[in-house]
C-alpha cells in the first residue's frame, strides 16, 4: 500500500512501479506457506487496484512481475535439496530491470509478467 501512495505523489509521468508477487502463489498456492501466500496474494491485489487509479501519474505503468524462485544464498540454506539450476540469478534480474527502465521490451500497463529462467538467460513472459 505504501508503494501506491508514494507512487500518487512521486512517480514522474511515464515512470514505472513494479510490484513484486511470485510464480507458484499466482499458479498453485501450498497451505503449508499460508503467510507467504497471504502476502504475496495482497500484492496481486494491490496491483490490480492501482491499475485503475486515477491519481497516478498520465502515461506511467504499472506492472506486477511474477518470478520463480530467486538463487540467492537464504533460499539455498532454505531449501538445500531444491534444484537451484533453475532459479532465476539476481543479476539477471536486474539486467533485466534494467533493460525495461532504459525502454527495452517495457511491460504494458496492467501487465502481469511471469519470470522464468531459460538456460544462463532470464526471460520475461507476458500475461
Amino acid at each position: 500500500m505504501s508503494a501506491g501512495h508514494l507512487a500518487s505523489k512521486l512517480l514522474a509521468p511515464k515512470g514505472i512501479l513494479y510490484l513484486t508477487s511470485a510464480s507458484h502463489v499466482y499458479h498453485r498456492q501450498t497451505p503449508a506457506d499460508l503467510t507467504y501466500n497471504v502476502a504475496k496474494s495482497a500484492v496481486l491485489s494491490l496491483a490490480t487496484q492501482l491499475y485503475t487509479r486515477t491519481g497516478l501519474p498520465q502515461d506511467c505503468t504499472v506492472a506486477t512481475l511474477i518470478p520463480d524462485t530467486f538463487d540467492t544464498e537464504q533460499n539455498r540454506k532454505t531449501f538445500p535439496d531444491a534444484d537451484s539450476s533453475k532459479w532465476l540469478p539476481v543479476p539477471k534480474i536486474a539486467e533485466l530491470l534494467r533493460s525495461w527502465a532504459e525502454g527495452n521490451d517495457t511491460p504494458k500497463h496492467g501487465s502481469l509478467v511471469r519470470i522464468l529462467r531459460k538456460g544462463d538467460k532470464v526471460a520475461p513472459e507476458y500475461q
